[in-house]
């Protein structure tokens, strides 16, 4: 049974282990016989080409550039697909054999030195004479495992959520007894807003409220909070009154204190990403919540979750060998390679630069994954020298110094080092990938400054924490440094058109939202949600999108001004001053 056969096969080599992926194409059966054996799965070890011995030095490179520098050095070219080609690595090996590299790269980033996993090397097709050609690819499962990371922030909301949610429901001799952390700004008191809140939540409204979905509570519920803050109203009114008694000024209220008027609407529940819209908190408030409560007209109770802050890591020194402080041995000796004269304070402060030098000074093959550099406090409250303190011991010593100041883990195999952050999922997520930066640095360079256009290109394709967080490290002096999130979500908004619709928009008429795309409709709603929560779908579907670009000589430079009207009412204004070539203030640098 020739079929059955093939497919025992085909089995045993999708189940062959990434790291030792068949690295050529099996023979054509002579002759498809019941008794043909077939021939065992080749390993990237046994292959002539890949025996060659190479030495490879990259610090902070993406992966793809690396493999296409040293390509032209092998008997075969080595390519990785996108995913894997856009990783940073930094990579420090001498007259190691080429199958060594691909076997540690899958290693590397599977993030499993026992189970290498998710990545494959596998051969291309290729005529009959033409040079071999390897791929490294990453297969579905290990995407779906990065999506589920990259998720963590709102996973763990829900978790959190619905422990508040089990917290407002235990009696006072329950929470006396909750042992589990809470949340900035809870208190058990059983009458707070937030509590009664909570109480009534079910999981459906849990999760909405993760999608951005307002909830509206009970009206009931909040009887007395509502008359509490309308006596609040009726107080603050009575202040004005005497005070203007006081200073002789008009009264402000002739004709008696007014009642306030009722609520416009119920009482609502929120939960926002802090992280997407508040510029002022980052990096404090990445994979923040902000829980808010609105009572009468504005929100009137704050809860904070902090999705990493619950996730709390032991001390990266914990992850190599805690004896490593008192280690003996050779003493490695980092001073000259970090405190040469030639070294800027970004080198020193970049890990991967740290670990080349590591890497040189102590003679081993290491290999790194790398991302780009974070702004946060940590940095800005470093000392004058940055970086690593400890230049010189012994090598587990060093290792277990650099693991503590860059959160990082590191794991011998074989002979090799590997090191990998421990904030993976928080680097993926903010990182930016070198190839976008190349051409938005070109442009730069060309023009001399960003324009608009580019401005609304850079929001499309970030979210607002990988410019915040990320980008403005990488692309100093533009206009983003300065930015406040409406003006990203307006241009977010011009980056997504088609030419036709950036055409109209630009026009006088302009660009009708109903003739978007559904999905861009979405898109914009989504975006804006907030700011149109009261508009109605009628008002919306008679709706205009328009970008005005006034030359202001003031605010030296263009104003991206977003305006979406229905008739003379204007249901949303959003957008801020955006630099050009033409009017750049003496006071922005240039990017490198």
């Amino acid at each position: 049974m020739p079929n059955r056969s093939l497919s025992v096969l085909l089995l045993c080599l999708l189940m062959w282990p990434a790291h030792l992926t068949p690295a050529v194409a099996l023979p054509a059966r002579q002759a498809a016989t019941e008794s043909a054996a077939a021939p065992p799965p080749q390993l990237l070890r046994d292959i002539p080409a890949l025996q060659q011995k190479i030495t490879v030095e990259a610090t902070d490179r993406p992966l793809g550039d690396v493999l296409a520098r040293l390509s032209p050095t092998l008997k075969v070219d080595l390519t990785a697909r996108r995913e894997a080609a856009d990783q940073r690595v930094t990579l420090h090996l001498t007259d190691q054999p080429v199958y060594s590299l691909m076997d540690r790269l899958v290693i590397l980033l599977s993030h499993d030195p026992d189970r290498p996993h998710g990545y494959h090397w596998g051969p291309l097709d290729r005529p009959a004479g033409a040079r071999p050609v390897f791929q490294l690819w990453r297969d579905s499962a290990s995407e779906a495992e990065e999506r589920d990371a990259l998720d963590y922030p709102r996973r763990e909301a829900a978790v959190l959520l619905r422990d508040l949610r089990n917290m407002a429901g235990m009696t006072p001799q329950e929470r006396a007894q909750y042992k589990g952390e809470e949340p900035h700004g809870w208190d058990d008191n059983a009458d707070k807003v937030y509590v009664k809140a909570f109480k009534s939540l079910s999981d459906a409204q849990i999760d909405a409220l993760l999608d951005g979905e307002a909830v509206p509570l009970d009206p009931a519920l909040f009887a007395a909070d509502l008359a509490a803050l309308r006596q609040q109203k009726r107080d603050s009114m009575k202040h004005e009154q005497e005070l203007a008694a006081l200073t002789h000024t008009a009264d402000p209220y002739p004709n008696g204190i007014p009642e306030p008027p009722p609520p416009a609407a119920p009482p609502t529940l929120t939960v926002t990403r802090r992280d997407q819209d508040d510029d002022e908190r980052l990096p404090e408030a990445f994979g923040q919540y902000l829980i808010s409560i609105n009572l009468d007209g504005a929100a009137s109770e704050h809860i904070v979750l902090d999705t990493y802050d619950t996730n709390t890591n032991p001390d990266p020194r914990s992850l190599w060998p805690t004896e490593a402080a008192k280690a003996s041995g050779p003493v490695v000796d980092l001073t000259p390679l970090l405190t040469a004269r030639t070294v800027t304070t970004e080198q020193r402060r970049d890990v991967g630069f740290t670990l080349q030098a590591l890497a040189q000074a102590a003679h081993i093959t290491l290999y790194q994954e790398d991302f780009l550099r974070r702004s946060s406090q940590v940095e800005q409250s470093d000392p004058p020298q940055y970086g690593l303190q400890t230049l010189k011991g012994p090598l587990p010593t060093l290792i277990a110094a650099i693991c503590a100041h860059w959160n990082y883990q590191a794991q011998k195999v074989g002979d090799d080092y590997l090191f990998w952050s421990r904030t993976w999922a928080q680097d993926r997520a903010v990182d930016v990938p070198e190839r976008l930066l190349a051409e938005w640095r070109r442009k730069m360079e060309k023009q001399g400054a960003l324009t608009l256009d580019d401005y609304a290109e850079v929001a499309a394709a970030l979210t607002w924490p990988q410019i915040r967080l990320t980008f403005n490290t990488a692309i100093p002096g533009t206009s983003f440094a300065t930015m406040v999130p409406r003006t990203y979500h307006a241009l977010r908004v011009v980056g997504l058109l088609s030419p036709a619709e950036h055409a109209a928009a630009f026009s006088d008429a302009g660009l009708p939202l109903a003739a978007m795309p559904p999905w861009e409709q979405e898109a914009f709603a989504g975006t804006f949600q907030k700011e149109l929560s009261d508009v109605s779908g009628d008002q919306l579907d008679q709706a205009i999108l328009t970008v005005q670009t006034p030359d202001d000589s003031h605010v030296y430079g263009q104003r991206v001004a977003l305006k979406v009207a229905a008739g003379d009412q204007t249901l949303l204004a959003a957008g801020g001053t955006v630099f050009t070539p033409e009017k750049r203030p003496p006071s922005v640098t240039q990017s490198p």
